[in-house]
């Protein structure tokens, strides 16, 4: 892959491409400008009873700016419609649209998905073309705590707790023990 070049495989799985040979509907025939900025993430604790504090370093979401930059006007209208798609759906959207990028830049700084919080389009330069700038954010899945009680073998959890599935699984079978009570083995046949 170029490095003037990128491509954005959307949430149905559509893909649009900024390539500087397009051939297909879906691209753009233009040169694009990959900037990545990636900061440094310092959290402080105490630590409880001896009154220190600890600093966790690691790095913040990926900031990533995406300049296109097209020359004809056939290109300028078909960046227009990307734009439309990239752009939020009003009130009813509850979170932004994740996409996959494809950039040899990404690829090395790890960055997978990202979601855009900016677009800045200026005023048709004749010299520079149509420019757009993306200003996207890196995007990772967060995953919530479940706090769950630790039970015995035979005894349930506490009264009304969200883990009671009466002894069953988590999604509600019932567990082994509780089948073979549910079945006994037959008494026929079985000598004394």
């Amino acid at each position: 892959m170029e490095r003037d070049q990128i491509i954005f495989v959307g949430p149905g799985g559509q893909r649009f491409a900024i390539k500087p040979q397009a051939r297909g509907q879906n691209e753009i025939q233009g040169v694009v400008q990959v900037s990545v900025r990636r900061t440094l993430k310092e959290e402080t604790a105490e630590i409880p009873k001896k009154g220190l504090e600890y600093t966790y370093l690691g790095y913040d979401y990926a900031e990533v700016t995406v300049e296109i930059r097209v020359w004809k006007e056939s290109e300028f209208t078909k960046l227009q419609r990307l734009i439309q798609l990239f752009r939020p759906k009003g009130k009813e959207q509850k979170a932004p649209e994740v996409y996959q990028p494809v950039h040899p830049t990404l690829r090395r700084h790890g960055i997978t998905h990202l979601y855009i919080f900016s677009i800045e389009e200026p005023p048709y330069d004749p010299v520079r073309g149509w420019t757009a700038t993306l200003q996207m954010r890196e995007w990772r899945p967060s995953y919530k705590k479940v706090k769950v009680e630790a039970t015995q073998i035979g005894k349930k959890g506490g009264q009304g707790s969200d883990t009671d599935t009466g002894g069953a699984d988590r999604d509600g079978t019932p567990t082994s023990q509780q089948r073979a009570q549910a079945n006994p083995p037959s008494a026929r046949g079985v000598q004394p």
